[in-house]
């Protein structure tokens, strides 16, 4: 064998070397780019209740707001499921509400109870839904804002802390779990300044 041989089949070797290494950070830049592109969603705590009227009755609503990224795609199908409710002392009412669907804020108050609607949501775009609320006709009793809301009232609990477990998803992402603490203290009388008193949503957490 001649050294010029020993040269051309290195060369070959290397370019053959090379060129897979080209291929393999393709794929890993094609896999990172659908990374960065897929939609990622979280999910947050409105600050304040929102004061609203339910047949002219004055209500006050604990919302979350679902989210996805900047200069991501578009989320299709996107929805907030109750996975799991720890607290009440109705267990047929914590049963009911695991695995139904909540309602997006002033979209679904119409429609009580047919199914809840999935959404589209843009990158860089926000839509609410609403968790739970007091109404100033229900004394003594939280209502958790499920689809379909049932018609024996299964989804109103009375006071207590309870343990809310959530999972927010989309067609085209992957499913995030959070859990939240939700507390009802009874006695509120339609004042929407007081409402805070009575109802409160804290440690929003990112389950694992």
């Amino acid at each position: 064998m001649y050294l010029a041989d020993v040269f051309i089949g290195s060369e070959a070797i290397g370019g053959a070397v090379l060129a897979g290494l080209g291929y393999v950070a393709k794929d890993l830049y094609q896999d990172m780019r659908l990374k960065r592109t897929k939609p990622s969603l979280g999910l947050e705590i409105v600050p304040n209740l929102a004061p609203s009227k339910v047949d002219g009755r004055s209500c006050s609503f604990a919302r979350l707001s679902i989210s996805n990224a900047p200069d991501r795609e578009t989320a299709t199908g996107v929805s907030v499921q109750i996975e799991e409710v720890g607290g009440p002392s109705d267990p047929e009412g914590a049963a009911y509400v695991a695995g139904c669907y909540l309602a997006w804020a002033k979209a679904d108050r119409g429609k009580p109870y047919v199914e809840a609607s999935s959404i589209t949501l843009p990158g860089g775009g926000t839509r609410q839904v609403d968790l739970v609320h007091l109404n100033e006709g229900v004394r003594g009793e939280m209502i958790v804002d499920v689809r379909p809301q049932p018609g024996n009232h299964l989804n109103y609990f009375n006071p207590g802390s309870f343990s809310f477990k959530l999972a927010v998803s989309a067609d085209n992402a992957g499913t995030e779990r959070y859990g939240l603490e939700v507390e009802y203290r009874e006695g509120w009388s339609g004042d929407y300044e007081s409402a805070a008193e009575h109802l409160v949503v804290r440690d929003l957490r990112l389950l694992q």
